[in-house]
């Protein structure tokens, strides 16, 4: 006698998992996505800001090559200052003479910028105050012609950048450059280095400084453009690292959830002698990802969302009176019995087939 053992088949588990999945990976998608939104807004109104216009009005016009070009000789005059000037620094500065290049250097740029607002080529700050007018402004304007309300007066601290102190620093910076120059100038006489009467060697640095203030206006305005340029490109990138980011995520949930829909049908279709498994739900993220993949919601009947815990709707029974009398054209022959036991029946399909379109609706 032989005895067969097998091992019994199991049955496939329902894939609610990938419902599970699906809807998590919405969520993240609508996080990712608001978190793109906001970044976005954020690049915008950092490009849109009016100390950027001259900027890209220069990159416009192709100004901006020229002021590359003026940024060599920039550099190479203050090599040849160093040269000539490092017997001061060592002088003042034993321990960093160069410490004392970078800070004289600081100082020039200064006055740069502060020289550079006499122009609208190289001004920031006018851009800025004419693009920059706030709803407060508005009012407080308004306010005064309508009523004679005198404006509320602010402190401006653009005096900081304005041509006037520019040009004091620059005077003050070029004058203890001379008083340097000329100390250097007399120690290297004394010293036999020089011949007395050197005049050139007492305002060549002064003439240097004076031509470097000149050229960092144009090279402190490229410095800018080079560092705005950087920024546009580092955040487009990051802009587009975090769409493509959003993109996968939202294709990912989309994908999951109607490989679960298949699943789902064909599960219910194996198992025929036992209930249908109920539908996992789309949550909020998930349903507005399929509406916006789909154009409708393929788990709702024609695309549109029920009110939350609608009932079913009432099954119009016939009602049980046995002494109503029997339909024109028709004989009811048959016994009360039979007649209880087919308004039942009748019943029971009725509501099974509301119970299949519910599902199905699901």
């Amino acid at each position: 006698m032989k005895y067969l053992f097998e091992a019994p088949t199991k049955a496939a588990p329902p894939p609610d998992e990938l419902a599970y999945v699906a809807n998590d990976v919405a969520v993240r998608a609508r996080d990712a996505e608001e978190s793109y939104a906001n970044l976005r807004a954020s690049a915008e109104q950092e490009a849109r800001h009016p100390a950027h216009q001259p900027l890209y009005e220069a990159s416009r016009s192709r100004r901006i090559l020229i002021y590359g070009i003026l940024a060599i000789p920039f550099v190479l005059v203050v090599l040849w200052e160093w040269e000539i000037s490092r017997p001061i620094y060592e002088v003042f500065f034993p321990a960093a003479p160069m410490l004392a290049l970078f800070c004289c250097i600081a100082v020039a740029f200064y006055a740069s910028i502060c020289l550079g607002e006499c122009s609208s080529h190289f001004s920031f700050l006018n851009s800025d105050e004419a693009g920059n007018s706030t709803d407060d402004d508005i009012v407080a304007s308004a306010l005064e012609v309508l009523y004679g309300s005198p404006k509320p007066t602010r402190r401006s601290r653009r005096w900081f950048f304005s041509p006037a102190m520019g040009a004091l620093i620059a005077t003050l910076f070029l004058s203890g450059i001379y008083l340097a120059s000329r100390e250097r100038v007399l120690l290297q006489v004394q010293a036999g280095e020089l011949p007395s009467g050197a005049m050139l060697q007492e305002y060549l640095p002064v003439i240097l400084y004076a031509v470097d203030i000149l050229l960092g206006i144009p090279t402190f305005f490229f410095i800018a453009w080079l560092w705005t340029f950087w920024r546009n490109r580092k955040l487009t990138k990051t802009l587009d690292r975090e769409r493509g980011c959003v993109l996968d995520l939202r294709r990912i949930a989309v994908s999951k959830y109607s490989e679960y829909l298949t699943k789902l049908a064909e599960y219910n279709a194996t198992r025929p002698s036992h209930p249908r498994r109920a539908l996992v739900p789309p949550n909020n993220a998930m349903r507005q990802l399929l509406i916006d993949e789909f154009g409708f919601d393929p788990t709702l009947q024609g695309g549109a969302s029920p009110p939350e815990n609608k009932p079913l709707a009432p099954v119009d029974v016939p009602p049980q009176n046995d002494n109503r009398p029997p339909t024109e054209g028709t004989v009811d022959t048959s016994p009360p019995e039979n007649k209880e036991s087919q308004r039942e029946q009748d019943l029971l399909s009725l509501l099974d087939e509301q119970i299949n379109s519910a599902n199905r609706t699901l």
